[in-house]
């Protein structure tokens, strides 16, 4: 338990909102369900976008989610800023910092090779580091750490997810119990 949660356990009258997945915040093609937490696209043509109804800003704590790859033919989980278009998948624009399911870190078209693909049945974890003036970001896969993706980020981040068409994930912003223990430090959740 991080030391927040320790503090707000001890305080069990602090009213505490967490994260789930924005339905007027995404693409008019991405079908949220249970609670908001799970995303799909199942229209034919290219991935669509949607981002969480929390976000974080500069020194704002180390912030942790899980996502479960229900589907994983095409699924690309990361961050965004509030300019970033949902008509296509994340990593498309500057305004997203994206890990692609091929194994590949996207951001603004650049694409790089990054660490292990993943599929249906895997667990990828994020771990937003915003203790600083500035945001660092690491993926993990199945509880393995796939190294920082990203850093020196500087603008309020939201989770955010696309889809393609037949691919889906369900996102824990701590609805349940984590499949995994987040790294030291970071706060195991997204919640204002």
């Amino acid at each position: 338990m991080s030391a927040i949660q320790q503090v707000l356990a001890s305080y069990g009258s602090v009213s505490v909102t967490y994260a789930t997945w924005n339905p007027s915040d995404k693409w008019a093609n991405i079908i949220l369900s249970n609670g908001n937490l799970t995303v799909a696209d199942t229209t034919a043509g290219n991935a669509h976008s949607v981002r969480s109804t929390i976000s974080k800003w500069a020194s704002s704590w180390k912030w942790y989610w899980e996502m479960y790859i229900v589907e994983g033919s095409f699924s690309v989980q990361g961050i965004a800023n509030s300019s970033a278009g949902l008509t296509n998948y994340i990593g498309a624009t500057v305004n997203w910092w994206t890990y692609y399911n091929t194994g590949q870190k996207i951001n603004n078209w650049s694409i790089t090779a990054y660490w292990s693909s993943y599929t249906t049945g895997d667990t990828i974890w994020v771990a937003l580091d915003y203790s600083g003036a500035s945001a660092s970001i690491t993926f993990y896969k199945n509880n393995v750490s796939q190294w920082v993706a990203f850093s020196g980020i500087t603008w309020s981040i939201f989770a955010a997810s696309s889809e393609y068409p037949l691919s889906s994930q369900t996102t824990n912003f701590w609805a349940s119990a984590f499949t995994y223990s987040p790294p030291a430090g970071f706060n195991a959740w997204l919640y204002n």
